[in-house]
């Protein structure tokens, strides 16, 4: 049995309107105690917007609109109210006071959709969504939050869950009822759609880059020699002058942050010193942290000046991220391509740009975007933290050794052993099985009345 719970669930400030929650057992008579309509509240019925006065100590506080919601059809799966008042902070502060001296508790953080997962409304890999909705930045990480909460992300693993479920099944009865004639289990058969298995669920656990970099930003570091116009790139994708912009090499001296939204991507981005020999106690520094984070990036923006030939700091700059994911951007195609051609024998791929007049930036966004982003992956459920894809790759790591113990001729209950494993760790991404204290740290990072 849970208690009746009550929080204010848009942010505090002032607005239009704000939302006040209510939810649990006596979620209906608490509101009845404060809200005061021109007949008892059960009568609206439930999902029916109807008019009240929100009263507090017997003062009228505010002129509000709210709606009924019964058990099990509501966000929590327990009896609701909302009350929709004036968006003032004062207001807000009132009608919430108001609920709390009728009876309710302050929620918790992510409370209502912790309720939610444990009456079964949510999976947990679906209230996750919630929050990665909540927190999306760009248009392409909204829509993979929203088609994750809509069910993709389960039903993608479901079947997958399916397959392992009718495996061990075969299994089982080979096991248990060995004298019933032609066994069930079939060895051949059950390793061709194990490796498909494998297959499926690898291809799960790679789009976990995507899924993070959606939400969460690529590691994007902006690179070169002294004054390749990396500042006035780093200036055009952040919108405005984040960064020093001079004629005098040697301007940034440590790195710069910011989080960016490019195109359909989202990028946390980083300008840093120019990369050179320098006997300045203070650059040297700067350089050093540059060769760092270029270390730690998932994305190499590295700048060239294109209007001249390539320099030996330029190569240096090459060899420092050679092997790792990189665009050559070569700049300042205004005043000249003379590197274009020498860039084209040492990168892939060659962005010919004009960071101070944004000539080519469309051209860039696409390129990282194809290797980030690419259309169609929003909607077909994937992978957005940790938690989900170890589960995913310990479901994985057990079909592999399954695979290898079936094409090994070994025991059918070794195999068994395996695939039930593997099974546990997949249905844990929904949240069977999933431990009291990894559920609380999931809500824990939600707000106050979600």
């Amino acid at each position: 049995m849970f208690d009746t719970i009550a929080a204010v669930s848009t942010p505090r400030g002032v607005g239009a309107i704000a939302v006040v929650r209510v939810s649990g057992e006596e979620a209906h008579a608490v509101a009845e105690r404060v809200l005061g309509a021109s007949k008892p509240l059960k009568e609206y019925g439930a999902g029916r917007l109807f008019r009240c006065a929100v009263r507090r100590k017997e003062r009228v506080v505010d002129d509000a609109m709210a709606v009924l919601f019964a058990s099990p059809r509501s966000y929590t799966g327990e009896d609701m109210v909302e009350i929709y008042c004036h968006g003032g902070a004062a207001v807000t502060e009132a009608v919430l006071t108001a609920l709390l001296e009728a009876g309710a508790r302050g929620a918790e953080a992510g409370e209502f959709t912790r309720r939610a997962f444990l009456h079964g409304k949510l999976t947990l890999d679906e209230a996750e969504a919630v929050g990665d909705l909540l927190g999306a930045q760009t248009e392409e990480g909204a829509t993979l939050a929203a088609s994750n909460l809509r069910g993709a992300l389960r039903r993608r693993t479901d079947r997958l869950s399916e397959v392992l479920t009718r495996a061990i099944a075969a299994i089982m009865v080979d096991i248990d009822f060995p004298e019933e004639g032609e066994s069930t289990f079939d060895r051949g058969e059950m390793l061709s759609s194990l490796r498909k298995l494998e297959g499926e669920l690898a291809a799960l656990a790679d789009g976990f880059q995507y899924g993070r970099a959606t939400l969460e930003g690529v590691k994007t570091v902006l690179c070169g020699r002294p004054n390749v116009g990396k500042s006035s790139l780093f200036n055009r994708l952040c919108r405005h002058e984040a960064a020093i912009v001079t004629a005098h090499a040697g301007t940034t001296r440590d790195a710069l942050h910011e989080t960016v939204r490019a195109g359909r991507m989202l990028l946390q981005l980083w300008d840093t010193a120019g990369i050179r020999q320098t006997r300045d106690e203070v650059e040297s520094l700067g350089v050093d942290r540059s060769l760092e984070k270029i270390g730690e990036a998932e994305l190499i923006l590295a700048v060239f000046d294109a209007s001249v030939p390539l320099t030996e700091e330029d190569r240096r700059v090459i060899r420092a991220v050679k092997g790792r994911p990189c665009i050559a951007v070569a700049n300042k195609t205004d005043l000249g391509t003379v590197a274009l051609e020498e860039l084209k024998t040492s990168f892939c791929q060659v962005c010919p740009l004009c960071a101070q007049q944004g000539e080519g930036m469309e051209a860039l966004l696409a390129m990282m975007e194809e290797n980030y982003v690419p259309a169609g992956r929003a909607d077909s459920g994937v992978l957005t933290n940790v938690r989900q894809y170890t589960a995913v790759t310990n479901a994985l790591a057990c079909v592999q050794r399954a695979c290898n113990l079936l094409e090994a001729g070994m025991e059918a209950d070794m195999v068994s052993v395996e695939l039930e494993d593997g099974l546990r760790a997949l249905t844990g991404l929904g949240g069977t099985g999933v431990s009291e204290r990894v559920v609380g740290e999931i809500f824990a990072n939600f707000c106050v009345g979600k």
